[in-house]
């Protein structure tokens, strides 16, 4: 079993073209970006360190999408920097 951020890796990897791929459980023309399965989708390119595709309805969403992976960011460098102190 893999997490999605591996999974979004190993498609990288292979070439996948994730804006063709859908997630949405709402099956609309455009993913809500607010059910779980689109949150899990988000959540996973912020991990994986790729840009998502992915055109949400809400287009709030990018913004916070680039807000958070720079949460990530600066968390994992304290952590490094704590753990090599």
């Amino acid at each position: 079993h893999k997490s999605k951020d591996e999974v979004i890796k190993l498609g990288m990897s292979l070439g996948v073209p994730f804006e063709k791929t859908w997630s949405c459980y709402e099956g609309r023309e455009l993913h809500c970006g607010q059910c779980g399965s689109c949150q899990n989708r988000r959540h996973g390119f912020i991990e994986a360190k790729v840009i998502d595709p992915t055109i949400y309805r809400d287009t709030n969403l990018k913004n916070l999408d680039i807000a958070i992976s720079n949460l990530y960011d600066n968390h994992m460098r304290e952590k490094t920097q704590i753990t090599t102190s």
